[in-house]
């Protein structure tokens, strides 16, 4: 990890998360002497840097897990006076620009809206950050977890290849005479590592049910349940090492298969072991996972993958003579989201949907909940998130609209909706044979392809 990030990480987890106002001004003083000492030192520039991304987390959503139940306001303007001072004091007028800048974005989020309004209990639903990249900017306005997957960790290595390399060679210094696949398997582990040390803070506040990062098994053992429990006992084994904790803040992404269920039965029965069930599209998924998760603490995560639902539907629906395809793919979206979240109601079951793949801002809008007893989650890239903040948007609780009849006549139509909808009619024996499954994990696997095929380019 990074000088600058354990600097950065341990700071903020001093200051931004302190639980009281003696200990916050007395770290804040603490930074400001390291600070002037680094400038004195040559090292102006990075002092500048970290008191500037500091001063932002401090007018962030990050307060909300400690630092605002602990610590009044007249004491939080008075740390953020200290900092800004200091910031001027060492000639940082661009840095402080800089800054003043991202807090009015912050300050305008919609996002932040959600997370507020979560916090003020007008609704219940947390959202994460759906890529291994830009979690600073998503944890500052109100991101209270992160998720990986093949794909992620691909674009990961294309976002930061030096860092990426770097990681590469610590494995190879760490594991001799190992294969493509193993090398990866632990470089994975690296990555999301350096994505949940920053969650800790979070994880801790939340007594570990949030500040979770989640990584997904190789997605080639999608129909070997042994392979799934290996990878994954060896990852918690490698997590702990990492991050130096007994418990350390992952869950394991399992794809929502028959070999996965079987898989999870053996690794529940592990009490640290937490999983979520991803490449999930329908209610017969769903409802396969049920009881097995029930009750289970700290929760499980059940997902709900929106945007290739549509991408199969709108063709069928085109071919049907449809003209409103866009409405009817949004409403058989709605529809199987509606079912999944009122079957766990129904149930008791505090496993939590998670919505993923959204697209949409109506597919962010869908996971809204006002159901205190059943908080809702999702995740969205930070793309997403600046472009859903570049307006005020509506957060109004749709998930529990009725669907007219006349509608479902049309949805009906769909397969891909029936075999969504109906649990029934999902092929849960020949789960391959569902387009938008068959699609993602082919995705998973070309991903996961192209990181073994590069492997020599960072050696």
């Amino acid at each position: 990890m990074k000088q600058w990030d354990i600097n950065w990480n341990m700071y903020r987890s001093k200051i931004v998360f302190a639980d009281n106002a003696a200990s916050f001004l007395s770290e804040i003083e603490e930074l400001v002497a390291n600070a002037e000492h680094m400038q004195s030192g040559g090292e102006g520039k990075y002092a500048l840097e970290l008191l500037s991304e500091l001063l932002i987390d401090l007018n962030s959503m990050l307060t909300r897990w400690t630092l605002d139940k602990n610590v009044g306001l007249e004491t939080k303007r008075e740390g953020d006076c200290k900092i800004r001072s200091a910031i001027l004091s060492m000639g940082g007028e661009g840095y402080l620009a800089y800054a003043d800048k991202e807090i009015d974005s912050i300050k305008k989020s919609q996002f932040g809206r959600i997370a507020d309004a979560t916090d003020k209990g007008r609704m219940y639903t947390y959202w994460g950050n759906d890529l291994c990249t830009g979690v600073d900017f998503s944890l500052r306005r109100g991101a209270s977890f992160t998720t990986s997957n093949p794909s992620k960790i691909n674009l990961f290595r294309k976002a930061e290849p030096e860092q990426y390399g770097i990681y590469l060679k610590e494995v190879l210094e760490e594991h001799k005479d190992i294969s493509k696949e193993q090398l990866l398997s632990y470089l994975t582990v690296k990555v999301v590592s350096q994505v949940a040390r920053k969650l800790i803070p979070i994880n801790k506040a939340t007594n570990g049910k949030f500040g979770v990062s989640f990584t997904q098994v190789d997605p080639s053992t999608w129909n070997n349940a042994k392979a799934m429990v290996d990878e994954v006992r060896l990852w918690y084994s490698e997590f702990q090492k990492e991050m130096c904790c007994e418990r350390p803040n992952v869950v394991f992404k399992v794809p929502a298969t028959p070999a996965a269920k079987e898989a999870a039965k053996e690794l529940l029965k592990d009490d640290y072991i937490r999983l979520t069930f991803t490449s999930n599209f329908a209610v017969g998924q769903h409802k396969q996972f049920l009881e097995l998760i029930n009750k289970r603490q700290p929760n499980c995560f059940l997902v709900l993958v929106d945007c290739h639902l549509r991408k199969f539907a709108k063709p069928e629906f085109e071919s049907l003579g449809i003209t409103d395809t866009d409405y009817y793919c949004e409403k058989l979206v709605s529809a199987v989201y509606q079912k999944c979240y009122q079957q766990l109601l129904d149930c008791g079951s505090d496993a939590m949907v998670n919505g993923a793949g959204l697209r949409e801002e109506v597919g962010i809008q869908l996971c809204l909940t006002d159901k205190n007893d059943h908080p809702t989650t999702f995740t969205v890239t930070p793309s997403l998130v600046a472009d859903y903040d570049s307006k005020e948007r509506c957060q109004e609780i749709i998930w529990d609209k009725t669907i007219s009849e006349a509608d479902f006549d049309v949805l009906n139509k769909s397969s891909v909706f029936r075999r969504a909808y109906y649990a029934d009619e999902f092929p849960w024996d020949d789960i391959q044979s569902f387009e938008p499954y068959a699609f993602m994990m082919e995705g998973f696997m070309t991903a996961r392809q192209e990181c073994l095929d590069t492997i020599s380019d960072y050696q």
